[in-house]
């Protein structure tokens, strides 16, 4: 019976993350299983070309439904689970199972070697985006940039890290904007490591659709060509960066101050 509760109450906690009373989840691509078509699509279509595919241990019916192989939708549901709740592949199975098992529906679950491998290959939905030319009253956005460094990693990296070898390693800088209203990443750029952040202003601007209201960055944006990439793209918007140190006014700053002159 506390079993009973428990799993009650993460599906009621799960509800609420998947949109139905929460806003800021509007218009997410989560599934839900419990629809009906969910239910019917939780099986992967029949393949058509040679070569067949995978059965399951044992062939159930869901339906009129022969679950031969999981759909992407049964993968997507599982690996959501897995990462709202921070769990492994196999406590994701668990608990996919037991939510299942408790709604009493009859559909099968794909364990966590499947989870594991097909997460590799998964295409994930990226949010639906609100219909600009609908007429639909929507605020500008509130843009935040920012980067960050990857380090490449390729074979034999533990060993390196085991033993110490000196080696010189790879980096690539993720270059991201984030709608602050809501914590989606709407733009991103992948550049080398040597490339600054100010030149990646225009190329994450030209990925985001509707009007923007501010573009915050750090002092790595204070330059000129950021607050020139800026109004060219959103005459409207403004730039809230830091000066640095060593920034000094523009010519221009006693008769026609820009916005970097007023944060001066």
């Amino acid at each position: 019976m506390r079993e009973t509760r428990t799993l009650r109450s993460t599906w009621r906690g799960l509800e609420t993350w998947l949109g139905r009373n929460a806003p800021t989840a509007a218009g997410a691509p989560v599934p839900d299983p419990t629809t009906d078509d969910a239910i019917a699509g939780w099986a992967a279509e029949p393949r058509t070309t040679r070569g067949g595919q995978p059965l399951s241990a044992s062939l159930t019916s869901l339906r009129g439904i022969a679950v031969r192989w999981y759909s992407s939708l049964a993968i997507l549901t599982a690996l959501t689970l897995h990462a709202v709740f921070r769990l492994s592949y196999r406590q994701a199975e668990g608990l996919l199972g037991s939510i299942v098992s408790l709604l009493g529906l009859s559909l099968r679950v794909p364990d966590y070697t499947t989870l594991r491998r097909r997460a590799a290959t998964l295409e994930v939905p990226r949010p639906r985006q609100p219909n600009i030319g609908a007429g639909a009253d929507i605020e500008p956005m509130h843009l935040l940039v920012d980067s960050t460094g990857l380090k490449l990693c390729g074979k034999g990296e533990r060993l390196l890290e085991k033993h110490g070898t000196a080696t010189r390693r790879s980096w690539r800088m993720l270059h991201l904007g984030v709608d602050a209203g809501t914590g989606r990443i709407m733009a991103s750029t992948l550049t080398p490591k040597d490339v600054d952040d100010a030149s990646q202003a225009g190329p994450l601007l030209d990925q985001v659709a509707g009007a923007v209201a501010s573009f915050t960055g750090d002092g790595g944006y204070d330059r000129d060509r950021v607050y020139a990439s800026v109004a060219r793209r959103h005459p409207e918007t403004a730039v809230v960066v830091p000066p640095r140190a060593t920034a000094v006014p523009s010519e221009m700053a006693e008769s026609a101050p820009t916005q970097r002159d007023g944060h001066l």
